[in-house]
């Protein structure tokens, strides 16, 4: 979404973007009360309701990440089971089944980490791995695309990608402003090296 806005704000100057956080129930709820035209989130259920239209943009990676600071970021080489007892900083949707990171300790036959603290905000996680204590997990386009990389260093640690995708939801049957249709267009194109 930055690279996004960023793109655009250099072509449209006078744009004006209102995002608006949230579950992808309110997100939906604020396309249905036509509170905004176009959600970019990743899908949470297997179709989006009836009324949603979606375009999968990309597959997004979840990437295993600690402070630079941390001796963990020194590691060349890393297993899961080396990971199982350190303190994890999750989200609620990662710590679920089906979730990346317990899919990929299941398969390897390991206990699932439980996690010190559940946040989903990225503030809280950059700033408590500077301690170099915790390990976290970022969406690969957050770390190629957000501010503060530079405070986070991948690990050695390959995890599969989400099954469901990433995606540009609208209302079913409403044509989109030219200004969220440009958006929209801005969004895929960003969006192209994650696909």
């Amino acid at each position: 979404m930055p690279a996004a806005i960023e793109r655009l704000s250099k072509r449209l100057p006078r744009l004006r973007v209102r995002l608006e956080q949230g579950t992808a129930s309110h997100q939906f709820n604020l396309l249905r009360q036509r509170q905004c035209e176009i959600v970019i989130s990743r899908l949470l259920t297997e179709t989006p309701d009836s009324d949603i239209e979606m375009q999968p943009l990309f597959y997004e990676s979840l990437v295993v990440v600690a402070g630079p600071q941390s001796s963990w970021s020194r590691r060349r080489k890393l297993t899961l089971s080396e990971l199982v007892d350190v303190p994890w900083i999750l989200s609620t949707l990662e710590a679920e089944s089906g979730s990346p990171f317990v899919e990929a300790f299941r398969a390897a036959k390991l206990s699932i980490p439980a996690a010190t603290i559940f946040s989903n905000s990225l503030h809280l996680r950059i700033s408590l791995l500077a301690t170099g204590r915790y390990l976290t997990l970022v969406p690969g386009s957050a770390l190629q695309f957000g501010p503060g990389a530079d405070l986070l260093k991948a690990l050695p640690v390959a995890l599969p990608r989400w099954h469901l995708p990433t995606a540009i939801f609208t209302l079913k049957g409403r044509m989109l402003s030219p200004v969220a249709q440009v958006f929209a267009n801005c969004i895929r194109d960003v969006a192209k090296p994650l696909a």
